[in-house]
């Protein structure tokens, strides 16, 4: 995972600066780890950060390229948890796939403060075009948008060419079918020779 973007403050100084919560949200396809890294953030903050912690996930059915929701909440070891809404303005955002760049329901709450952190695949470039928070301008990354259209053209003409494969072998096959019928309307008795 690469960070895109830092926020001002971190987890101690936030909680010290008098901020209730410290909040995380991580946005996610499923099969990709959030679930498990939400409840891992989650007991690593309780465990050796020595605050308060709270973690759950949103996801519908359990199959793979459903969307995940994670979200893990910290604050002071004396004051208790007592919240247990999703994040709606996050301190740190995750983005497990580039796939969400495009998803504007996954900046909905992002502000100048908001870190953002998005996994990038080895050899992939960094998102350009992000503004605020990391949020798309336009809601589509424009060489995403070009890569996509390209994409669908390369699908549209395999499949075009898929088609007239398929015309063209179902030609042949009436064409065979029409020689083998007249061969045997001819003389049926003439391949019995033939053949032993």
């Amino acid at each position: 995972m690469e960070q895109v973007k830092t926020g001002g403050l971190g987890l101690k100084e936030k909680l010290e600066s008098g901020k209730d919560y410290y909040e995380i949200r991580l946005e996610s396809i499923g099969g990709l780890g959030a679930n498990l890294c939400g409840k891992m953030l989650g007991e690593l903050g309780l465990k050796y950060l020595d605050v308060n912690s709270s973690s759950f996930s949103s996801y519908g059915s359990e199959k793979t390229g459903t969307p995940v929701k994670g979200f893990i909440r910290y604050c002071k070891k004396e004051k208790e948890i007592r919240v247990h809404s999703p994040v709606v303005e996050p301190d740190v955002l995750v983005i497990f796939h580039q796939a969400l760049l495009k998803d504007k329901s996954v900046w909905k709450g992002c502000g100048q403060g908001t870190a953002v952190i998005i996994a990038l695949e080895p050899g992939q470039e960094q998102p350009e075009a992000l503004g605020i928070c990391g949020r798309p301008e336009t809601g589509v990354l424009p060489d995403r948008q070009k890569q996509d259209r390209q994409k669908q053209d390369r699908q549209k003409q395999d499949r075009q060419k898929q088609h007239r494969r398929k015309q063209d072998r179902q030609k042949q096959d009436r064409v065979w079918l029409r020689f083998m019928d007249w061969k045997h309307r001819e003389s049926p008795w003439k391949l019995i020779p033939e053949l032993m």
